[in-house]
């Protein structure tokens, strides 16, 4: 099964014609993850820069706004770490209708991850993650769509944000517990 644009799509051949019917393209996930934690605790990580470069597994390269972004690898190969990535801009955490938020430029593409952190209870809090993905892919990319999904494929999806984040919260929420994580 394949999604694109907030859809599914069942075929591969549906798929492709999905991609060659328009240039932009866009992918919306979300989840609500119940922490133990107060929500000042958990307002404070999430807005904390480092917390989240550690999430995506962004790499620094000068003090400014530009990072590395890792690609995954299937193998293992000696000199592949910067074939295997892609130099992004990071903006935030800036408020986007009062929700604090991180936009990552990459040329055509953009992931703009949002979070809503309310109390549930007095040490309670119950955290609402956004992220989009979008990406302008070109002519080029309408008339070869193949190229386009392998590529893409290659990069971090909304889901996978998702994931990451659920478990970096969770080893923090585990913490507040006194448990340490392997």
């Amino acid at each position: 099964m394949y999604e694109c644009c907030n859809r599914t799509f069942e075929t591969l051949n549906e798929f492709k014609k999905h991609i060659k019917s328009r240039r932009v393209h866009s992918l919306t996930k979300s989840n609500v993850i119940d922490i133990n934690l107060p929500r000042s605790i958990v307002y404070s990580i999430i807005s904390k820069r480092d917390f989240f470069m550690r999430l995506l597994n962004l790499a620094s390269l000068d003090n400014n706004d530009k990072y590395l972004l890792l690609l995954p690898t299937k193998k293992y190969v000696v000199g592949s770490t910067l074939k295997r990535s892609l130099a992004v801009r990071v903006e935030g955490p800036k408020s986007d209708k009062g929700l604090p938020t991180y936009v990552i430029y990459a040329g055509n593409l953009i992931y703009k991850i949002s979070f809503k952190v309310d109390s549930i209870a007095e040490s309670k809090t119950r955290v609402s993650l956004i992220s989009t993905f979008e990406a302008d892919i070109g002519r080029l990319g309408t008339l070869l769509p193949s190229v386009v999904i392998r590529k893409l494929s290659n990069l971090p999806s909304p889901g996978k944000i998702l994931e990451e984040f659920e478990r970096e919260i969770k080893i923090l929420d585990l913490r507040s517990y006194g448990v340490t994580s392997k």
